[in-house]
């Protein structure tokens, strides 16, 4: 017996924002001392379409939680996301607010780990994160 289908397919994703900005205070030093601290939002909207949603997800550096983060990001990414499998209207969002983020933020994660690459500082990286 084979298992269904997950619910949810990435049909396409793009970055609408992306800023990176080198911290020019920043302190090389040991990486225990030096932490960034990302602030992630993710809004979920119903496109025309039955089956498909848009999923905007913003990660921003919090310069306030942060303790001498190398870099000031700002990156904005948006994924249509289609159902395919036959689910209740009343899991759909939550379903695509856990995984479908979590695919968001890994292409987020990429493309800053990209954009810090070249930068004076050692490239950046979001660690895990929890949607809640």
């Amino acid at each position: 017996m084979s298992k269904p289908p997950f619910p949810l397919q990435l049909k396409h994703y793009f970055f609408t924002h992306q800023e990176c900005i080198a911290n020019p205070e920043h302190k090389l030093i040991e990486s225990s001392q030096s932490n960034a601290h990302y602030d992630i939002n993710a809004v979920i909207s119903k496109i025309n379409d039955d089956n498909s949603y848009g999923l905007e997800v913003t990660t921003t550096i919090n310069s306030e939680k942060s303790n001498n983060p190398p870099y000031f990001i700002k990156i904005t990414a948006f994924g249509i996301i289609d159902i395919i499998a036959d689910i209740p209207s009343e899991e759909i969002e939550p379903i695509i607010n856990q995984a479908g983020a979590q695919l968001i933020i890994g292409a987020i994660r990429e493309r800053i780990a990209e954009m810090t690459a070249r930068g004076p500082w050692p490239s950046s990286f979001i660690d895990f994160v929890m949607m809640i």
